[in-house]
């Protein structure tokens, strides 16, 4: 059994501590996923086809439902504040949208601003799954036939709110393309020509997009 001299660290302690350095030493060249990010995209969107419509008038309420083709486009921007080399962290992004339905008599337009939050992972380098929460609020246009030969073609506004889930996929170091859906719910109101119009959309979302990056993360140092 050998002497330690006093004050001297016990031989095991000096192992542990130089594996301790050991592995800190290497976390800087261990290959990570980073969600860094601040895309510019644009995406197409298949909105929900369901609506249903409260018409109020001199004569009473009453209630109506209908399906109608209902696409969009949106195009935003989205960054993190995750530091760099951070697999996860929290996502915001502003966008711009416009969506048409059209019915057998009639169509529904809609202009929207839309704001986004959610929570970003990367699984690696190349695949990102992201959950967010998506609120609008826009300028429409209402525009049907109604029998007895008058239209109705009014103005209106409303908001919409989605929560959804988005992967994307990177074909290059700028590059992406975003595969997502959720379930959106919008109301938009309308008055004129003594009708008081609420209109309520929601169901299901599909969006498709394409994503390029305006920085990319630097890379680690090795």
């Amino acid at each position: 059994m050998g002497y330690i001299l006093p004050g001297t660290p016990h031989p095991d302690r000096l192992c542990m501590r130089f594996a301790v350095f050991a592995l800190f030493a290497a976390l800087p060249a261990l290959s990570a996923a980073d969600v860094a990010e601040r895309p510019l995209y644009f995406a197409v969107e298949l909105l929900p086809s369901d609506f249903r419509s409260t018409v109020t008038s001199d004569n009473g309420s009453f209630n109506g439902h209908d399906s109608a083709l209902n696409v969009g486009v949106a195009a935003g921007l989205r960054w993190s504040f995750a530091p760099v080399g951070w697999s996860h962290g929290p996502v915001v992004g502003v966008e711009a949208a416009v969506e048409s339905a059209t019915f057998d008599n009639g169509g529904h337009q809609v202009a929207e601003l839309r704001g986004l939050a959610g929570w970003a992972v990367a699984v690696d380098r190349r695949w990102v799954v992201q959950l967010s929460l998506r609120g609008g609020y826009g300028l429409s246009r209402l525009q049907l036939g109604v029998e007895g030969g008058s239209d109705v073609d009014e103005g209106g506004r409303g908001w919409s709110l989605e929560p959804n889930v988005e992967v994307l996929w990177a074909f290059s170091e700028r590059g992406r393309l975003s595969l997502g859906g959720g379930w959106r719910t919008s109301h938009y109101t309308y008055a004129g020509n003594g009708l008081d119009i609420n209109l309520v959309n929601d169901g299901p979302t599909i969006r498709i997009g394409i994503e390029w990056q305006l920085s990319v993360a630097p890379k680690r140092l090795r």
